[in-house]
């Protein structure tokens, strides 16, 4: 099933019932009408990428968001619920899911979506963890970075990142396979399991920043300094997402939070991170 907690349960798909076609996430279950719409709420043509929505009124939506007129106000579009995902639909209903609004990746005129991508690389034996963002280009807009942690008993090396690009050129289009490749010992996660794409995303411009200030100044890093800087980066992100969750439910809490643990990191990690500095 796919859906959201502001109307769930709206796609569905079933092989025992024929109800099914690779990589897709299923087709609108019956009594609601779903189509990929554009910015206007206007659905797309056969084939076109846009936003997944859900034709109102019906009977899974939510009657509004508690005390925030403008965010429900925003959620809909010309008659349709918009779910925040982006997709596409086939010439027979089947929807196929591209990611987040702010996690698809614009690369040379392509809309791709990071799951395709992120499912294509943990299918290696080398890959326990893989999340995909877009980077920055001056030529592309974007290209795809994959950030991948390793199963145990396998090395990061540059014969290892090859490997994982053929792997990915065989198995998907040629444009989306994720021409830089970055490896973790951990990724960002949230309470529930999921990856934080946009830690990810910070830490890129962070990263890349900091790289070319220094530089301009002619200060590089040691391959630890860099293993370490973006350990500290992840950590930060991952601490700030856990403030932010924790105020909306306790207040002021997170702040309390924050001001616990930053002092730990600071005396953990931080130094380690300028000593490793040439």
């Amino acid at each position: 099933f796919y859906g959201q907690t502001e109307c769930n349960l709206v796609v569905s798909s079933c092989a025992s019932q024929g109800i099914y076609r690779p990589h897709a996430i299923g087709r609108a279950v019956e009594g609601f009408d779903v189509a990929i719409v554009d910015d206007y709420g206007v659905p797309v043509p056969t084939g076109g990428s846009g936003h997944i929505a859900v034709a109102t009124p019906n009977g899974s939506q939510m009657l509004r968001y508690w005390e925030n007129s403008q965010a429900t106000a925003e959620k809909y579009l010309n008659g349709w619920l918009v779910t925040g995902d982006k997709g596409s639909m086939d010439e027979d209903g089947y929807i196929f899911f591209l990611g987040r609004n702010d996690d698809v990746i614009t690369s040379a005129g392509y809309r791709i979506g990071p799951t395709p991508i992120e499912d294509c690389l943990i299918k290696h034996p080398a890959v326990k963890m893989a999340a995909a963002i877009g980077k920055k280009d001056p030529i592309r807009t974007e290209v795809v970075k994959a950030f991948v942690v390793l199963n145990h008993g396998y090395a990061a090396s540059n014969n290892t990142i090859r490997e994982l690009q053929a792997h990915v050129r065989a198995q998907l289009a040629a444009h989306e396979y994720p021409r830089e490749i970055e490896f973790l010992d951990e990724l960002p996660m949230t309470t529930t399991g999921k990856i934080i794409r946009k830690a990810l995303r910070e830490l890129e411009e962070d990263i890349g920043a900091e790289l070319l200030q220094r530089s301009y100044k002619g200060i590089g890093f040691t391959p630890e300094g860099n293993a370490l800087l973006i350990r500290a980066r992840l950590v930060l992100a991952t601490i700030d997402k856990a403030r932010a969750e924790i105020r909306q439910m306790r207040g002021g809490a997170g702040a309390h939070v924050k001001a616990a643990i930053t002092p730990l990191l600071t005396a953990t990690v931080l130094p380690d991170v300028l000593a490793a500095f040439r």
